[in-house]
């Protein structure tokens, strides 16, 4: 019966490994229609360096 037990568990977490794969390959996408947008609009690629806006894997509680 534990057996069973760890199949849903692997069956789960490979479900949600999927979907982060998935959520990842949709933001590419968003980025790259976005700098597509941009050089329509302004003519020039934007900047290699952007700054990345998302900072709560690095923050701490003090």
């Amino acid at each position: 019966m534990a057996q069973a037990g760890q199949m849903r568990s692997i069956t789960a977490c490979m479900h949600l490994h999927f979907i982060a794969k998935n959520v990842e390959r949709m933001g590419d996408h968003v980025t790259s229609i976005a700098e597509q947008v941009v050089y329509l609009v302004t003519g020039e690629t934007p900047e290699e360096d952007r700054p990345k806006a998302d900072r709560t894997s690095i923050t701490t509680k003090d």
